[in-house]
């Protein structure tokens, strides 16, 4: 093999035993040692790059916070808002850009988030329900799927709020099975129980409500509308938006 020998920087055909022909010391061990040494090096650098676009460093105070934290913990610095890529119209609406991240702040309380939900967002038209009374549902859902925008965001939320929705979401499961073994029940005693009639509409009742419960409580955001490259939101509390820029772009 040809290289150059690390020595005498004479490039020579190593030989069988690893040593320069020239100086007849050894290359073998010398080559794997530099090899190693650039193996380290490169990990090091990436370990680096990889912490500087990990964390966000307080021009004040040097202090490293997560990306997307509006101000520093160490001294209170304000970094302020990204922008270009969210903003408030009016007091209820939240805009932001397709690729935009949220801020590490939760969007029901504007405390910093422990916790990020994946919300994978769809929208069309509110004209293409006109579809289900015409056509009906078949084609409807149909139409849905082609003409359909589609997102998918990571909302903040801090332990509270997270808390709050798994709560949301227990409730909606317990009453909803409720309401089925309540129905079940219900038609299985018809013939023998003078109750099983009543068990029927309350049945119901319990089934529809906790589907209702959990899609308002458990819900965090409402998408309002999605076009091609930003979205509208509902949901945000009155201190999140406030940390934004006024949207001037198109009106919802």
């Amino acid at each position: 093999m040809n290289t150059e020998c690390p020595h005498c920087q004479t490039r020579v055909n190593l030989s069988a035993d690893g040593r320069c022909p020239m100086c007849r010391r050894t290359i073998g061990t010398a080559l794997h040692e530099a090899a190693d040494e650039s193996h380290m090096e490169m990990m090091r650098e990436q370990t680096q790059f990889q912490a500087a676009i990990d964390v966000l460093l307080c021009p004040m105070c040097g202090v490293a916070s997560p990306v997307g934290s509006m101000s520093c913990p160490n001294c209170g610095e304000d970094f302020g808002t990204p922008t270009g890529s969210m903003w408030r119209q009016g007091n209820k609406t939240l805009v932001m850009h397709k690729t935009a991240e949220m801020p590490n702040r939760c969007v029901k309380s504007n405390q910093p988030s422990t916790r990020h939900l994946k919300r994978s967002l769809s929208w069309h038209h509110p004209g293409w329900y006109v579809l289900v009374l015409i056509c009906g549902l078949i084609p409807y859902i149909l139409a849905a799927l082609v003409v359909r925008k589609t997102a998918t965001i990571y909302v903040g939320l801090s332990e509270e709020w997270f808390a709050r929705r798994q709560r949301a979401i227990l409730v909606s499961w317990a009453l909803s099975l409720l309401g089925i073994v309540l129905m079940v029940t219900g038609i299985a005693l018809v013939d023998t129980s003078e109750f099983a009639i009543a068990m029927l509409p309350l049945g119901v009742i319990l089934l529809l409500g906790g589907l209702i419960y959990g899609m308002v409580k458990a819900r965090i955001v409402a998408v309002k509308k999605i076009k091609d490259d930003h979205i509208w939101l509902n949901g945000c509390c009155a201190e999140y938006l406030n940390e934004l820029p006024e949207w001037t772009g198109e009106l919802l």
